[in-house]
């Protein structure tokens, strides 16, 4: 019985050490690819463009009855929504693009940068009055998932964007098209509803509750452009550069420290949830779903068909044709019952993720002294290295 006691250890011994010895490797090859292609997504890159220069000036001098469709801000320009994709995330924005056409002015606030000329062709002529940037990133137009190189470039990137929108002084958005609209974002997740005058970031959050409530999911969030926020974007491109991390977990631990005496904000969870609302209660349905956690682009989108959420389909000759019954009152696309019967199956990454958070959970509840510590050291520095 000793014995066998002694080899289990040592079999957990070994496990643990291969899976660290891994995931140190994953972080090396992460890091020298960030190094290698680091210039790719400068802010020198966005300076010097002169399409990109142009739109937002744009942005900045029209009024809101200037621009098609019934935008209304009262007494301040429009903040555009910023999305970047490759041609892998292709057919859920074609979806979502469908699933948000009835809302007014949501595509007229769009800025898209598009990482391949097939992504830029088939946006330009589904939806010719978009935005789209012809962005050609090669290194971002494979297919990339959750820590690799490229994964850990293309939050640079949005980093890096987002510190030069910010320093332009403008308002904006950083949204992604894993997300499934029942409602308006830019109606129910108004930043004159939910932030004060001090406020200068607003983000979703990873849940309701605990540590969750003050997590920061990063799919969707709102900037105000200025020095501190500015810095702040700065700060977490800065630190991608040497630290094997994720950003939104760099921005929450930015906030809970109150980088730069600067103020964050977050969006109810019952208006915006993320990939965890799917494997819990699902006893308050929210005005937008993420899904998210681990799986691709093209299976966040057929977990979403699965459920009813299919805005669009797509035909032999290669057009993707809306739904416009469903467009039209998205809603109503998912039946809250087949919401409430979906399975609670989660990949090794979600489950991972869960069982230390809940550990952490534990840990915060006996001692919440430790909760800026979970937030602002410990989820930042490790999340990657739990992950299965």
């Amino acid at each position: 019985m000793k014995l066998l006691a002694i080899s289990v250890q040592v079999i957990l011994l070994l496990v643990f050490l291969f899976h660290y010895s891994k995931k140190c490797r994953q972080s090396y090859e992460a890091l020298t690819f960030i190094e290698l292609h680091k210039q790719l997504v400068a802010r020198e890159t966005f300076e010097k463009d002169t399409e990109l220069k142009r739109l937002l000036d744009d942005f900045k001098e029209k009024k809101p009855e200037e621009w098609i469709g019934e935008i209304k801000v009262a007494g301040r320009a429009i903040a555009p929504a910023v999305m970047m994709l490759n041609r892998h995330a292709l057919n859920i924005t074609l979806n979502w693009l469908c699933n948000v056409a009835g809302f007014a002015g949501v595509h007229d606030r769009l800025i898209i940068f598009a990482f391949d000329s097939p992504t830029v062709a088939s946006l330009r002529k589904h939806w010719p009055r978009l935005h789209v940037l012809d962005w050609p990133i090669e290194p971002l137009q494979n297919r990339f998932s959750t820590g690799d190189g490229a994964y850990q470039l293309f939050q640079l990137f949005r980093a890096n964007l987002a510190a030069f929108l910010a320093e332009k002084s403008l308002e904006f958005w950083m949204i992604q098209s894993d997300t499934y609209w029942r409602a308006n974002l830019f109606d129910r997740a108004d930043p004159a509803l939910h932030m004060n005058y001090t406020d200068e970031l607003l983000f979703d959050r990873e849940g309701s509750s605990g540590l969750l409530a003050d997590m920061i999911a990063g799919g969707n969030f709102f900037v105000k452009g200025t020095k501190k926020t500015t810095a702040f974007f700065e700060r977490v491109s800065e630190t991608l550069l040497w630290l094997y991390s994720t950003d939104n977990n760099l921005m929450g631990a930015l906030c809970a420290h109150k980088f730069a005496d600067l103020n964050c904000a977050f969006i109810p969870y019952s208006t915006l949830s993320n990939w965890r609302w799917h494997y819990g209660d699902k006893k308050q349905l929210p005005s937008l779903l993420q899904f998210d956690g681990g799986t691709g682009s093209e299976g966040k989108l057929e977990k979403m068909r699965s459920l009813g959420a299919a805005f669009v389909a797509f035909e032999k000759d290669g057009k993707a044709r809306c739904d416009k019954r469903k467009s039209a009152d998205p809603a109503r696309a998912i039946d809250r019952d087949r919401l409430n019967a979906q399975g609670n199956d989660s990949n090794m990454i979600q489950m991972s993720l869960s069982f230390f958070h809940n550990a952490c959970e534990l840990l915060y509840a006996a001692m919440p002294a430790v909760g800026l510590f979970i937030r602002g050291t410990l989820f930042p520095f490790y999340a990657y290295f739990i992950m299965f």
